[in-house]
Order: structure tokens, then sequence, then C-alpha cells
């Protein structure tokens, strides 16, 4: 299956491009990726601390900011996970004719529409490879 954002082979992987590929309403999580940078940089120092005790693992204060955050986190990725499928789009495992359409439609020589078409074209042919194999 095609679905999260991610690097594969220094190319990026639309999920745009992986939800018009999917049957409609097939759901698909599309990660902000910014957000989980940035909550693993402000999880790492409740993960990985240093300093004063009194300021850290002994201040009521501190762990309740951690506890908060976690949580908050841990929804975050809870939602994403339950609510929608996520896997990675392996470039290097898709049909030919998919490829391309992805390697056109990544460049901006087609529309995602037209890739969307292109691929019901293809539709038939694919599936006798399928299940001729």
């Amino acid at each position: 299956m095609f679905m999260v954002s991610t690097e594969s082979g220094g190319k990026t992987v639309d999920v745009d491009f992986s939800k018009a590929m999917m049957p409609p309403n097939f759901p698909i999580t599309k990660w902000d990726n910014k957000k989980l940078n940035s909550y693993h940089g402000r999880v790492s120092q409740y993960l990985h601390w240093s300093g004063g005790l009194d300021i850290t693992v002994q201040s009521e204060k501190w762990f309740q900011r951690g506890v908060d955050l976690v949580g908050e986190v841990a929804n975050y990725m809870w939602n994403g996970l339950t609510a929608g499928n996520t896997a990675v789009m392996n470039l290097e495992r898709l049909e030919p004719e998919m490829l391309e359409l992805w390697e056109l439609f990544s460049t901006g020589e087609i529309s995602l529409e037209t890739a969307v078409l292109r691929a019901e074209i293809l539709e038939p042919l694919l599936l006798a490879r399928f299940n001729n194999r």
C-alpha cells in the first residue's frame, strides 16, 4: 500500500497521491511531520533529562508538564494510528507503470487528477498481471 509522507531513495512520497490511488473513503492518516518533529524535541527533555533533581524529577511542576505533554503526544499518535492506515510507499516495489505515474506527478508533469485517470486505465492490466503471478 502507499501511505505516509517519507523519504525513499531521495524522493518524497506524497500522501495525497497515495490517497488518490486507494478506493474511495479508504482511511489514510496524513501525519504532520513538523508536529512530530516538535513533539520529538519536546518529549526528549523528559526522556533524557539532566540537571538538579529539585528542578526535574523531584519537581511537581516539571513532572506534571511532562505527564501533560506525553499525554498530548500519545493522544495524537493514537488517533492517527487508529483512525487511518499508515505505511511507507516503497518506490522500488511499485509496478513500472505506477512508478512512472508517481514520477510524472512528483515532478509536476501531470496533475493528481491525471494520475488517477491513468491509474484507472491501467487497473485491468495491473490486476491481470497480479492474478497471473
